[in-house]
């Protein structure tokens, strides 16, 4: 167990991250992803390595507020096409793709 807690839990971040992405690839797996989501919060909460509310630092909140915004920033910034990322690479040995 750690012997401090840390503002903005890296945690519900990278959770909330993830399910933000995954989501908008596969929509139907949004609810099942929020599921676990909110497993991973309340695990951080119930440890005691996190803290949730007005009185308390928000860690928790803060971590997945600071996640959406950039989960929102990516899509503008990094394309995705049908065929995914483009990187000029060819699969022969003439340069054909």
């Amino acid at each position: 167990m750690p012997t401090s807690s840390s503002f903005l839990s890296g945690h519900a971040a990278s959770a909330v991250a993830f399910t933000t992405g995954a989501a908008h690839e596969a929509p139907a797996a949004a609810l099942s992803l929020s599921v676990a989501v909110a497993a991973v919060a309340f695990s951080r909460v119930y440890t005691g390595v996190h803290y949730t509310g007005v009185h308390h630092t928000g860690d928790v909140p803060a971590g997945g507020v600071v996640a959406l915004g950039a989960a929102a920033l990516v899509p503008p910034v990094v394309p995705l096409t049908a065929s995914g990322p483009s990187s000029g690479a060819t699969d022969s040995a003439d340069g054909r793709p």
